[in-house]
């Protein structure tokens, strides 16, 4: 039997029956995908960043020695910008994976707590990427002029 003190759903005025159920499981089942997706191309930028890097400073020292200072910062500035994009990346699809994790626990022990918990991180996902989206926007409005 259901544990009324624990779903309260019905005390708000709403009702969450096996289709809804089942377009959050389905919802769930795609966020899931998505996150590894990206953190898989988070571990690419990784490596793009590594060779890259190491690519940066042979070139320049294939240059000569009036590159001798841009070769000790260029490989490693390389490096660590895309570890910060990396990381970017994972931290934003993180609260999606984290939405995708709650919700099924959720919709299983039908828990509106873990329930509103899931939304919360879907919440944060949607205004991280909007603010990022807002600035990839304004830059390409800035590049435009």
């Amino acid at each position: 039997m259901k544990d009324i003190q624990n779903d309260l759903l019905p005390e708000l005025g709403l009702q969450a029956d096996e289709h809804v159920k089942n377009q959050l499981t389905e919802t769930a089942k795609w966020s899931k995908f998505i996150s590894i997706v990206m953190f898989v191309c988070a571990v690419f930028v990784l490596m793009i960043g590594a060779l890259g890097g190491a690519l940066f400073t042979g070139t320049l020292d294939r240059m000569g020695g009036q590159f001798g200072e841009l070769i000790r910062v260029g490989g490693a500035m390389f490096l660590f910008m895309m570890i910060v994009i990396a990381l970017f990346i994972a931290g934003i699809y993180y609260f999606l994976f984290a939405f995708s994790i709650k919700v099924k626990r959720a919709i299983v022990s039908e828990n509106t707590q873990e329930f509103t918990s899931s939304v919360k991180m879907l919440k944060v996902y949607f205004i991280a990427t909007t603010i990022f989206a807002i600035l990839a926007l304004l830059n390409d409005i800035k590049n435009l002029f």
